[in-house]
């Protein structure tokens, strides 16, 4: 009895309810860490939610499982009371965003629990009680929102502000009135500690195939490196998603459709004709994989919870950046938040060994599933053979990208009723 008064005492402590003697699987949860933790704690061989019964324990105490959801319920929400919520009884109640556990399970963190059976979820809800429910430091952004905010802030600054010395632009301005806000000067310095902490950087090998497609008349034909790798910056006069006019960059992507899609999709013309190139890395390439973000952890995770805000806001930027944008004469400028940050990585940041990056990886914006890229790498960098990529070595000059010039095709596409590609005869291997 003194056990089990304890037991009570220190559920009153933390905010819930005897559920009752009951047991539950890890199969009526969808949240790994939550299902690990009750494979650990698992002392009987009955699930009393879902009926799954085994010879061995299975399913752990619903209250020792309540006690690990509510801790980290509580990592991310708090009491109004305390967290300093106005209470005002003539305008109604609390003065913000109060919400009651029935809410918090079914709006809030439904996803996370990814609850299966309508009793534990009663269950859930009942043992923490009819309590009021607010974000933790409620005066203050959420730091997820904070960081897409100060994005927001920085693409709002340098597209219609202050482009070229953004970074000496008083930062003591009305932008700064949260705590969590990044600094407009220090937002790109705040992607770049994101990418070492979370290890986004990774390694291109040599062998490594790029698709590159160029976009020409009928009567032309390209087969060397000089022609159909990255344009001379005499030739580069318009504004790309993650380079300016005059500063040549090499896009392309890890598989063809992609490369297609990204260059011709979107384009006015009916119908034309295009080169298809595949490339191979023949040098080593570190580059920023924002395509392959790391899972956002578990709210019930208590070593990796604290990187979840990074994480959520990397994958709103991330489809900030990669979205499409119409080619309606503004595209230049909606073009140089992203040219900022490409700059930044291609010149400033430095991964946590010290190495520079070479490129980006992110999602296509025409085609689903496709990974784009877009490297840094010169017109010099392309090489027709591995013999001339020795030969400027011993001189000092890099080669990055091996055009594979037995399989060059030609195409010609129509755009006005989808993507319809043909290839075209007057190409071949």
């Amino acid at each position: 009895m003194g056990f089990a008064k304890e037991l009570w005492q220190q559920q009153q402590d933390q905010g819930f309810d005897f559920v009752g003697d009951k047991y539950v699987c890890a199969e009526c949860f969808g949240d790994c860490v939550i299902q690990e933790f009750i494979d650990d704690n698992a002392e009987a061989k009955t699930c009393s939610y879902c009926g799954n019964s085994s010879s061995r324990p299975i399913a752990a105490h619903m209250d020792t499982v309540m006690a690990f959801i509510l801790e980290g319920i509580e990592f991310e929400w708090g009491d109004p009371d305390n967290e300093g919520v106005l209470y005002e009884t003539a305008e109604g109640g609390y003065q913000g965003k109060v919400i009651d556990s029935w809410d918090l399970i079914t709006d809030e963190i439904w996803d996370e629990l990814e609850i299966r059976t309508d009793s534990l979820r009663e269950d859930i809800i009942n043992s923490i009680r009819d309590r009021q429910w607010c974000q933790r430091n409620f005066w203050e952004l959420e730091p997820e929102q904070a960081l897409i905010f100060s994005w927001e802030q920085f693409v709002q600054q340098v597209k219609y502000h202050a482009r070229y010395v953004f970074f000496r632009v008083d930062d003591d301005s009305d932008t700064l009135w949260d705590t969590n806000t990044t600094p407009l000067s220090k937002m790109l310095d705040e992607l770049g500690r994101m990418a070492s902490d979370l290890d986004l950087v990774e390694v291109l090998e040599p062998g490594t195939r790029i698709w590159r497609v160029r976009i020409h008349d009928k009567s032309e034909r390209f087969d060397t490196a000089k022609e159909l790798g990255t344009v001379p910056p005499d030739k580069a006069k318009y504004s790309n998603r993650m380079s300016p006019a005059g500063i040549p960059m090499f896009y392309g992507a890890l598989d063809e459709l992609t490369a297609l899609k990204e260059t011709v999709e979107g384009r006015e013309q009916d119908s034309t004709i295009a080169t298809i190139a595949p490339w191979r890395i023949i040098h080593q390439m570190r580059v920023l994989n924002l395509e392959r973000l790391p899972k956002v952890p578990s709210l019930f995770d208590e070593s990796k919870r604290e990187s979840r805000p990074r994480l959520q806001f990397l994958y709103s930027f991330r489809n900030d950046i990669s979205k499409p944008i119409i080619k309606d004469g503004q595209e230049h400028i909606e073009h140089v938040p992203t040219q900022i940050v490409a700059e930044y990585f291609r010149h400033m940041y430095r991964d946590t060994e010290g190495n520079r990056v070479t490129g980006i990886l992110y999602p296509s914006a025409r085609n689903s599933g496709g990974i784009a890229c877009v490297l840094f790498v010169k017109n010099e960098g392309c090489c027709d053979t591995l013999d001339e990529a020795q030969m400027d070595g011993e001189r000092g000059k890099q080669k990055y990208l091996l055009l594979e010039k037995n399989q060059i095709k030609g195409v010609t596409f129509e755009v006005r009723c989808g993507l319809n590609v043909t290839e075209d005869p007057l190409f071949g291997s």
